[in-house]
């Protein structure tokens, strides 16, 4: 059986009322969900403008570039925020402010941050993204048994490139 609604019928504005509570309900729902740090629907780079090097995203959030490249790392290394944070020398508490966008990395911590995703982005060419995680954290003879997290920490990010560059290269270097 088929309904037919005039434009002015009391049907169609019930309709839309329910429409627009619904709408609102599910914008209400994400901003919750964001803001008891629950990772929000719409959070990749494309959904931001650039302003003044502040990248604002939907609802009117602020995220800087840095806490971007944080969820960035996260999400194409498969790192947990725990591992991000050994590797930058922050908490992961602080890791979580980064990936939720309450605050971002500045100094050493930017600086680790910014090697780690140079580091991770190589990786992912010449390993599964999800095994970064466990070569990150695994003792290597060639870094004379050190584990590339812990040397990344301590800013010797070179020591891990040239590894990672006889691994994207053999026999080359």
């Amino acid at each position: 059986m088929a309904y037919s609604l005039s434009r002015s019928s009391p049907q169609l504005a019930a309709f839309d009322r329910a429409v627009r509570r619904d709408t609102l309900a599910r914008s209400t729902a994400s901003i919750r969900h964001e803001q008891f740090g629950w990772r929000p629907r719409f959070c990749d780079p494309s959904s931001a403008r650039n302003l003044d090097g502040i990248l604002t995203e939907r609802y009117g959030k602020q995220v800087t570039a840095l806490a971007l490249e944080a969820r960035r790392v996260r999400d194409t290394a498969h790192l947990s925020d725990r591992q991000i944070a050994a590797a930058t020398g922050a908490r992961p508490s602080t890791v979580r402010d980064w990936l939720n966008g309450r605050s971002a990395p500045t100094g050493a911590r930017a600086d680790r941050l910014i090697e780690l995703a140079e580091m991770t982005d190589r990786l992912a060419r010449v390993m599964e993204p999800g095994y970064i995680p466990v070569w990150l954290n695994r003792p290597l003879e060639a870094l004379d048994d050190d584990k590339p997290v812990e040397l990344l920490a301590r800013g010797e990010y070179r020591r891990v490139a040239q590894l990672i560059a006889e691994l994207e290269y053999p026999g080359v270097t």
